[in-house]
C-alpha cells in the first residue's frame, strides 16, 4: 500500500539531508582551503552531526516514526539556543545565526505536532507491524 506524502515531509526530509551534506561541504572547505579559526572553528561531533542530519533526512521521508521524534527533539533543542544566539551573540552574527534556525525549528515542531501528519507517520508502524 502506498501511503501519500505530504509536500511538507518531503521538503523537511530534503532540508535535514541538504544540512547534513552542508556540514561535510563546511568541513571540506576547512581543509581545502583553511582559514582563521575566529572565524570556523570544527568540532570532533560536526561529522556525526552530517551524518545524524542526512539520516534523520531519509528518515522522515521514509515516514518512520523514530525520525519524527528526533525531529522534534532537535527542534525542541533548538528554539533555546537559537534565541540565546540571537540575545547573547553580538548583533548582526546573532541574528543572521540565530533566527534563520529559529524560524526554521518552530515550523518542523508546528507540522510534525499535526494529527494528519503524526498519522502518515503512526500509519507507516502499522503497516510494517502486518
Amino acid at each position: 500500500m502506498n501511503i501519500n506524502k505530504p509536500l511538507g515531509i518531503k521538503i523537511i526530509g530534503s532540508f535535514w539531508i541538504i544540512s547534513g551534506i552542508a556540514v561535510y561541504i563546511e568541513i571540506l572547505q576547512y581543509f581545502i582551503r583553511p582559514i582563521d579559526s575566529s572565524v570556523m572553528e570544527l568540532s570532533p561531533y560536526d561529522s556525526a552531526r552530517g551524518i545524524l542530519f542526512i539520516f534523520l533526512g531519509i528518515g522522515i521521508i521514509k515516514l518512520r516514526q523514530w525520525a519524527r521524534i528526533a525531529a522534534l527533539i532537535i527542534s525542541a533543542v533548538g528554539i533555546p539556543v537559537s534565541i540565546y544566539i540571537i540575545i547573547f551573540k553580538e548583533a548582526v552574527e546573532g541574528l543572521i545565526v540565530g533566527v534563520a534556525p529559529l524560524i526554521i525549528n518552530c515550523i518542523v515542531l508546528y507540522y510534525f505536532t499535526r494529527e494528519n501528519i503524526k498519522k502518515k507517520f503512526n500509519n507507516k508502524i502499522k503497516l510494517m507491524i502486518k
